[in-house]
């Protein structure tokens, strides 16, 4: 499928501000794609797809949780915004055709992280959270350091998310905090390499 028919399929699936919000991502993606040499082929298919299960209900994501037999367990249930990555996912691989592991990873990813992330994965969870028209505290340095070190910036950025769904009292899915202790593992390797 080429970006063409991407585009096609995110303008009849998605509402307008949710598709213009793709494109955003896709371009904040290839920005860092090309910084940090990662396949842009690659960031455009899955930025342009990450959210495209968003025109999805909770209901809608249960049912296609368990036709794609994602698991439901307590931590999925009580954080259903998180579902429109894993979904998402199956939908580019069964209605769109995508098969490459590395995409689908990135779209089912894109919502808590990964604790095995690729240089692709990582950028766009990261690409979905700076995009221009994206507004919150610390969002500016978080874009400078995007551009220097992606592993900090990524850090920062769920240090954020984490604050964020504390100060509201939300459900935390645990993987947050797993996913954000290989980061903190990976940003003081990189640390100690270049005190050496």
């Amino acid at each position: 499928m080429d970006r063409e028919e991407i585009i096609q399929y995110l303008k009849s699936n998605l509402k307008e501000q949710r598709y213009a919000h793709s494109v955003r991502t896709e371009e904040t993606a290839l920005m860092l794609g090309r910084i940090y040499h990662a396949d842009l082929e690659k960031i455009s298919v899955s930025a342009l797809l990450h959210d495209c299960a968003k025109r999805m209900s909770y209901q809608e994501l249960i049912e296609a949780a368990k036709k794609y037999q994602i698991p439901l367990d307590d931590n999925m249930m009580c954080n259903l915004k998180v579902l429109h990555g894993p979904v998402g996912a199956k939908l580019a691989e069964h209605e769109l055709g995508i098969k490459d592991e590395e995409i689908l990873g990135a779209i089912a990813f894109h919502t808590i992280g990964d604790t095995q992330m690729t240089l692709v994965q990582k950028i766009i969870f990261l690409a979905d959270g700076i995009e221009p028209q994206r507004s919150y505290p610390d969002i500016y340095k978080i874009r400078h350091l995007a551009k220097k070190n992606l592993d900090l910036a990524i850090l920062l950025y769920i240090d954020r998310t984490i604050g964020y769904v504390l100060a509201k009292q939300d459900y935390l899915h645990p993987k947050t905090i797993e996913v954000r202790n290989v980061f903190v593992k990976t940003v003081k390797e990189q640390r100690g390499k270049k005190s050496k």
